[in-house]
């Protein structure tokens, strides 16, 4: 499937026998809308609201959207809440939550395989239960090619064999992982981690607080093995939600001083993340927006019959993709607005009113 798709409204997908959308390629807008109770039941591979994203006809995007209470069961490999891969895709301001169970490798609650897709403002809350399958994460299972993933989580929990982390599985070189946790609780056997289960990536300010359970070899709190070209920065990981004192990068830190920002150096607690508290970790704010600036006085003093126009800077997401939002418009004669007020609207950052004035001063 391909082309441009919006959804209008929230779909509750009770009682719908579901089949993944194949190969999706163009716009995916879900404008904030959720669509739940999704049951996908399969021996197949590629399995999940879209069976692969980006395959053979270019890439897509897909933003604004929520998947709730999706279950997917299947015995094949390629497996996610909302692709089972994913090639060279933007995928922004995504939710899912649900079950994955009985696949058989490549899953992720997210994505099962990305290559080189670019991941912003995502988050999953599914429950894995797999105990036999290997490259598994939270999140994705394995980022390969590249792929960038930011501002992003997962929670839940995970149970896998090997190669498995609460976040990513597998990150392999070229992929960056930034600003980003996972709280998942973790259980497998090896090269098993808190946030990834084997990295190659160049990863920055992260961390992992959820339990880490490995019965094999390489089992860390945030990080199970590194690879040669693997690189990590200003992350951490809760040793005692985690019971695990070792971890192949990262730093293991108590529950207290995880909820302590003077841990966390240099990340930006300014617009990235909101601040840890007591009895509160770190946590993502929703979209980087920077205020717009006051548009001041539209009119000179005195104008006869004029008719206001102003422009002021509008308000910025940082490319989150929001709506435009409203702008409330008002001017009068009084500097402190009483009597006459006159209100109006606009979604961009100018405003012209059509009405004449009259004389007087406006503001």
């Amino acid at each position: 499937a391909t082309g441009a798709y919006s959804l209008t409204n929230d779909i509750d997908c009770t009682g719908v026998v579901f089949s993944p959308i194949p190969n999706f390629s163009g716009t995916f807008q879900g404008n904030g809308h959720v669509v739940s109770n999704v049951s996908i039941s399969s021996g197949a591979s590629y399995v999940g609201f879209f069976s692969r994203l980006g395959n053979g006809g270019g890439p897509a995007t897909i933003s604004n959207l929520t998947l709730a209470n999706i279950h997917v069961t299947t015995t094949g490999a390629y497996v996610g809440l909302l692709a089972g891969t994913s090639n060279a895709d933007v995928i922004t301001n995504v939710s899912v939550s649900g079950t994955i169970a009985s696949a058989s490798a490549y899953v992720g609650g997210l994505i099962g395989i990305t290559d080189g897709s670019v991941i912003t403002r995502v988050e999953a809350s599914v429950v894995i239960v797999i105990p036999s399958a290997a490259y598994v994460g939270g999140l994705i299972g394995i980022a390969s090619d590249g792929t960038q993933i930011t501002r992003s989580s997962s929670a839940g929990m995970v149970t896998a064999d090997s190669y498995m982390g609460g976040f990513i599985g597998i990150s392999e070189e070229g992929s960056t992982v930034s600003n980003s946790y996972s709280t998942a609780v973790v259980s497998g056997d090896s090269y098993v981690g808190g946030l990834i289960g084997v990295s190659e990536s160049e990863n920055e300010n992260l961390y992992a607080a959820g339990g880490v359970t490995a019965t094999g070899f390489f089992g860390g709190g945030l990080i199970g093995a590194d690879g040669p070209f693997a690189d990590t920065l200003n992350s951490y990981w809760d040793t005692d939600t985690a019971i695990v004192l070792v971890s192949a990068a990262g730093t293991g830190k108590t529950t207290v001083e995880m909820q302590n920002v003077d841990t966390f150096s240099g990340w930006n607690f300014s617009t990235i993340w909101y601040p840890p508290s007591t009895g509160v970790y770190p946590l993502l704010r929703p979209y980087d927006v920077a205020p717009p600036t006051a548009p001041g006085v539209p009119s000179a003093a005195n104008p006869t019959r004029y008719t206001p126009s102003v422009t002021w800077t509008a308000s910025t997401d940082a490319g989150a993709g929001l709506a435009s939002q409203a702008y409330t418009v008002q001017w009068s004669t009084s500097t402190v607005f009483a009597g006459t007020v006159y209100t109006s609207t606009t979604a961009s950052n100018t405003f012209s009113d059509l009405t004449t004035l009259a004389d007087g001063s406006w503001y």
